[in-house]
């Protein structure tokens, strides 16, 4: 009975240290805060407008709610597009296009609030920690003047996330010497000719392919570092490879996490 008991108590013992803990360095960070905003204002000024931004965003926010339309989707798009209005081939030309989805990477809110793969005794027993650790990084970005960055707000790529960008890299580095894909290279199967529209395979010079992404931080980081063999090679060879920014792609969710840290017009750096 007293195990279980103590499992039981385990959350308001941690609940317990925190609130003490923030107690304690209260007067500190109030000092450190002050000094802040007094030598980088402009730096704590925007970050404190990314808190802002944060919770009523969270508290306000209704980009999930929407009514369904009456109208079916499928009856905008002919029948050999597979939807359901009539066709009219004679006045319309269609293109094929190839579409390759690469998830990004796990986030710093995907490592703080959600278990992946982790075991779920784990994730919950040490979730209080977890958030404590992100509460405190964002506390360091505040009195760091990193107003630009942030562990909640358009949440980047966590260590695990970058190793995944890189398990991409070495995964399509090792697929191409495996199939031989490259300038002489005629690619049949559908495994083929995704590697070599990833990595613009024997067109470095003038790429058929364009890569692109939401503005989202931990996307952008997703197609840098898995497609870097690709950027490294078209860009000895040609200026017009890059990544292509799309707001439109831009995840629909009610966290913050989902809110880009860049500014209007802005450019990823």
């Amino acid at each position: 009975m007293s195990f279980f008991s103590n499992i039981l108590s385990y959350p308001a013992f941690i609940f317990f240290q925190i609130t003490w803990l923030i107690h304690s360095l209260r007067r500190p960070l109030l000092l450190v805060s002050a000094l802040c905003i007094l030598t980088n204002p402009h730096a704590a000024i925007r970050k404190l407008k990314l808190f802002q931004v944060s919770f009523l965003y969270l508290a306000l926010c209704k980009d999930k709610k929407w009514k369904v339309p009456s109208t079916d989707p499928a009856s905008f798009f002919p029948k050999e597009l597979g939807g359901t209005a009539p066709s009219n081939s004679s006045s319309h030309e269609y293109r094929e296009k190839t579409l390759i989805l690469i998830r990004h990477g796990e986030s710093t809110w995907n490592d703080t609030f959600n278990a992946g793969d982790r075991s779920k005794l784990l994730f919950v027993a040490f979730f209080v920690p977890n958030l404590l650790y992100a509460i405190l990084m964002e506390v360091y970005y505040f009195v760091s003047g990193k107003d630009s960055d942030s562990w909640f707000f358009d949440s980047p790529l966590s260590a695990k996330g970058v190793g995944q960008g890189e398990g991409l890299r070495r995964f399509l580095k090792k697929e191409r010497m495996r199939l031989g894909v490259g300038a002489r290279s005629n690619a049949t199967t559908g495994e083929e000719k995704a590697v070599r529209l990833l990595l613009a395979a024997g067109e470095e010079s003038n790429p058929t392919s364009q890569v692109v992404s939401s503005n989202l931080r931990r996307a952008i980081s997703t197609a840098a570092i898995g497609l870097a063999d690709r950027f490294a090679a078209t860009s000895a060879k040609s200026d017009d490879d890059g990544i292509l920014l799309i707001p439109s792609l831009q995840e629909i969710s009610r966290n913050p996490d989902a809110l880009t840290i860049l500014p209007p017009e802005g450019k990823s750096r």
